[in-house]
């Protein structure tokens, strides 16, 4: 209490210096003002300025090294370090039992962060140095006597981290300590997770590790140090990364290994620390005034992938049926969605929220599904389905985040189909694959359709209304609806030329030609008659395709019927571009542009 009052009093002292100078401002402006009123303008007085920090030279130097805390500090813990090597060196040389010497050790590594608590209460300018040495000499004499001398339990170990985690937070908060927090959070935690290397005792590591989390979570909110989460998390993820990497590699899958690396707790534990991340990011949100913090906004993005990743290898190498983890990744995938909506019905400017929740759980629909076996063509229209919807969803929130979500969607479904082979001319499902094909061709259409008549949110939208003001993003839902029209169209005919053609190889390569110069048509006639210069380009460039494809391609690879038809079509789209395009110029001419 004593170093709270020394500190709101000196913060008293500045607002009060500050407002004096402000006071002789006023006098040196009213001087002015009167002189100018009366024809003349004498020299107003210099008013006392605050102190303004300059450049140091050597004296300068000197006082503030003798005045500080630095050197006082550095002397203080050579001074406390010495009782800690002259312990060490008894021990060593067995003049003490090494339990006895452990214990001794310990206590005084205790009485160290007591009387630091005690400093910090005082007020006195040692305070971090006796709390900071206490905390390290503790940990690394839990790590020597627990591996080393084999004298310390594995309970006590852990007793010994939790109680001193818990002291060391609760004297850091109390006094707003970071350097304390952090020596606390990420000593703990290092220090369980070397003494147990490699086979802990996951369930109280885990344990730990989430108090470890619940501080650093703490100690953000109160803003003593926001940034500790981001570390925090990196630990927390190599613990997760061991523990699965351990259940997945497993050689032989039988009891005594399930129970060694705590399998029946592996799930249960997981699905808390999701819960904890979940609940911790939406509390965050709801008590932040303006905007969630880096953090919160992709922590969801994060955690969810990550739970599943590690949920769906476990379950995979131990069950060889991880279809109940998908299907709870779906019921996740249904909350972020439903607390998304939740966040935009809040009716607060920009949904903040509404976007983080609904990016994650579009990560985590589509990590779910591509983990399926053969799921990918079916994972291929849930995909786009959920994608257009998102985009209709984005204007009733008034999203623009949730917007180039459904953008992001529906083109990483369109790279989906193309790479994974899902729609390609040798699947094992063509009848799928056709399905697959001919639903994101619909979808990415009506989407960009639909997007073309609803602008975006502008004001509510940082995104559009300073990167992307015409919204030119939305040609990635024309390319994916034109990629994937493309799929379609050469796997309809794939199947159709394997029944009915002889040549199929000369056929098919002719036929894709044809389809690529109807798709150039298309577009040109489209763009023509709405006036739509965006669709028009794109004819263009599909035309220009067509040309490389017909005259470089097929005319030295195929012969006979198959060239024939594949010239004529490019003939076909020639003349009628050059209609459209004359019309076009026609038109832009009599508008005067």
């Amino acid at each position: 209490m004593t170093g709270m009052r020394k500190s709101l009093e000196t913060e008293v002292a500045k607002l009060t210096e500050e407002l004096q100078f402000l006071r002789q401002k006023m006098d040196a402006m009213a001087v002015r003002l009167s002189a100018l009123e009366s024809g003349h303008s004498p020299d107003p007085p210099e008013p006392h300025s605050p102190d303004i920090p300059y450049q140091l030279d050597e004296q300068d130097m000197i006082g503030w090294l003798g005045q500080g805390a630095l050197l006082p500090r550095i002397s203080t813990i050579c001074f406390l370090l010495v009782f800690a090597l002259i312990l060490r060196t008894i021990t060593d040389h067995n003049v003490i039992n090494t339990s006895v010497g452990s214990v001794i050790g310990m206590g005084y590594a205790i009485f160290l962060i007591g009387w630091g608590w005690w400093a910090y209460e005082k007020g006195n300018r040692l305070a971090p140095v006796f709390p900071g040495c206490g905390l390290l000499l503790l940990f690394s004499m839990v790590f020597e006597t627990h591996v080393h001398f084999l004298s310390l339990p594995t309970s006590a170990a852990y007793f010994i981290l939790f109680a001193v985690l818990v002291v060391a937070v609760r004297i850091a908060l109390l006094y707003r300590a970071p350097f304390l927090i952090c020596l606390a959070t990420l000593g703990s935690g290092i220090t369980a997770m070397a003494m147990e290397y490699p086979d802990p005792v996951y369930p109280v590591q885990a344990a730990l590790f989430a108090a470890v989390n619940i501080a650093a979570y703490i100690a953000a909110r109160r803003a003593v140090c926001p940034w500790l989460q981001w570390p925090i998390l990196l630990l927390t993820m190599t613990f997760w990364l061991f523990w699965s990497f351990k259940l997945s590699s497993s050689p032989v899958c039988d009891e005594p290994i399930a129970f060694e690396l705590c399998l029946s707790w592996f799930f249960p534990i997981l699905f808390a620390f999701w819960l904890m991340y979940f609940v911790t990011t939406a509390r965050s949100i709801i008590k932040t005034v303006e905007y969630p913090s880096f953090y919160d906004s992709f922590i969801p993005t994060i955690v969810a992938p990550a739970a599943f990743f590690a949920a769906f290898s476990a379950a995979f190498t131990w069950t060889r049926n991880p279809g109940w983890i998908v299907v709870a990744a779906l019921f996740v995938v249904i909350l972020h969605f439903i607390v998304a909506a939740w966040f935009a019905a809040r009716e607060k400017e920009g949904s903040p929220g509404s976007n983080i929740f609904t990016v994650a759980g579009a990560v985590l629909l589509a990590a779910s599904l591509y983990s399926l076996k053969n799921g990918m063509v079916w994972a291929l229209p849930i995909w786009s389905i959920t994608a257009f919807v998102l985009a209709i969803i984005s204007n009733r929130w008034q999203s623009g985040g949730v917007r180039v979500t459904s953008y992001l969607l529906q083109g990483f479904a369109c790279i989906m189909a193309v790479t994974s082979g899902a729609v390609a001319t040798s699947t094992k499902h063509p009848a799928a694959g056709i399905l697959a094909a001919l639903t994101l061709t619909v979808m990415s259409l009506l989407q960009y359709s639909w997007c073309r008549r609803n602008q975006p949110p502008l004001a509510k939208s940082s995104y559009f209304s300073w990167l992307d003001k015409k919204d030119v993003s939305a040609a990635i839902l024309l390319l994916a609806g034109l990629i994937a029209g493309f799929s379609f169209s050469r796997l309809v005919l794939f199947q159709f030329l394997a029944v009915t053609g002889d040549d199929l190889a000369k056929a098919f390569s002719g036929g894709q030609s044809v389809l690529i110069n109807i798709g150039a048509m298309l577009l040109l006639v489209i763009g023509g008659r709405k006036k739509s210069l965006e669709i028009l380009v794109t004819g263009v460039v599909v035309l220009l395709l067509g040309a490389f494809k017909v005259f470089v391609l097929d005319l030295f690879s195929i012969k006979g019927v198959p060239l024939v038809v594949s010239v004529l079509s490019f003939g076909i789209v020639a003349a009628v571009g050059s209609v459209v395009l004359g019309r076009w110029s026609r038109g832009n001419e009599a508008m005067g542009r």
